[in-house]
């Protein structure tokens, strides 16, 4: 079962995965890039049809404090919602086989300056498990903020080897900026 954990999480291994959602590929320090998400398909989206869109936002984000070292402020610069449907909103990321445990950071900002408090609400769902049942980013970390979600995943969770991560609508358009996906396996 997945389980939140204070971000960010001590001891994370190599980089599996990162995306930029809604976004350019983005240079990282040291590790792969952040890898684009510009287009109406994508490899992580199951549903080429599932119309999402991306935003491309001026400025810059304030950072929540508990973000990653390694995390590029214009990660925040772009991100992508899903309006409309009241459907879970499907993310699916293939891993190495066998994956073993991994930490998912999931990047989220309110850029929106038209949304207030409830306007967009949303539960995350990892592996078909509850992390955060009503997220409003812009109650907490509040507009114009970067934050991470992470959750540990164990590598029993796994089983087809793909990292399922579903946003599910309460009010508005679930929104993310990036995921990133990290073996939390000795190397």
């Amino acid at each position: 079962t997945p389980s939140p954990t204070p971000s960010p999480s001590p001891g994370p291994g190599p980089v599996l995965l990162r995306v930029n959602a809604g976004g350019p590929t983005l240079p990282a320090r040291g590790e792969d890039n952040w890898r684009e998400d510009r287009g109406t398909t994508s490899p992580w989206r199951p549903d080429a049809a599932d119309g999402s869109e991306p935003t491309t936002w001026t400025g810059v984000a304030m950072l929540d404090p508990d973000l990653p070292p390694t995390t590029p402020p214009a990660l925040f610069s772009t991100d992508r919602h899903h309006p409309g449907s009241p459907e879970p909103w499907a993310w699916e990321f293939e891993l190495p086989d066998p994956p073993g445990d991994v930490l998912l950071r999931v990047y989220l900002a309110e850029r929106d300056p038209t949304m207030g408090p409830g306007d967009r609400v949303f539960a995350l769902l990892v592996e078909d498990e509850v992390v955060d049942p009503a997220i409003d980013l812009r109650v907490d970390p509040g507009p114009d903020v970067g934050t991470v979600v992470s959750v540990e995943v164990p590598g029993s969770a796994l089983g087809d080897g793909v990292l399922d991560v579903d946003f599910v609508r309460v009010t508005g358009d679930p929104v993310v900026s990036g995921f990133e996906v990290l073996s939390l396996n000795d190397p």
